[in-house]
């Protein structure tokens, strides 16, 4: 067919299937403005020490569509633990009336548990420990 008619079936057919690339940006951008506003709101209303939980609770929640786009089973596995640690450090934070050892318990936690997914990601627990130096 003439490329005019051809034409716009492509430019639909883009516009319904974007690319995995465009919504795993898509994903991100959405998340960290998310992020952001959360964080924002909870600290104009009061409720500091709801921000870190909130934070790791909505990275965990952007981690398990981005799962499916990337098709990594594990980021599945981390969104899910980062959304419990989330809620429970926010539960932690209600209930002893803020302060900073939950909001720095969430956040070692969400920091381990990403590095642990780091880890398993690059297959560094398959790598015999002679070869890294521990015997």
């Amino acid at each position: 067919p003439p490329r005019s008619t051809l034409f716009p079936y492509t430019t639909l057919f883009r516009s319904v299937f974007p690319s995995v690339r465009t919504k795993v940006v898509r994903l991100l951008g959405f998340g960290a403005l998310l992020v952001a506003a959360a964080v924002t709101g909870l600290n104009a209303s009061g409720y500091r020490e709801l921000a870190v939980p909130a934070a790791v609770m909505l990275t965990g929640g952007c981690l398990v569509p981005l799962a499916g786009l990337v098709e990594q089973r594990g980021y599945l596995l981390l969104g899910a633990a980062l959304m419990v640690l989330g809620a429970g450090g926010a539960l932690l934070a209600l209930r002893y009336g803020g302060g900073r050892f939950p909001g720095g318990l969430v956040g070692l936690g969400a920091g381990l548990l990403t590095w642990c997914g780091a880890a398993v990601d690059a297959r560094l627990h398959r790598v015999p420990l002679s070869r890294i130096g521990i015997r």
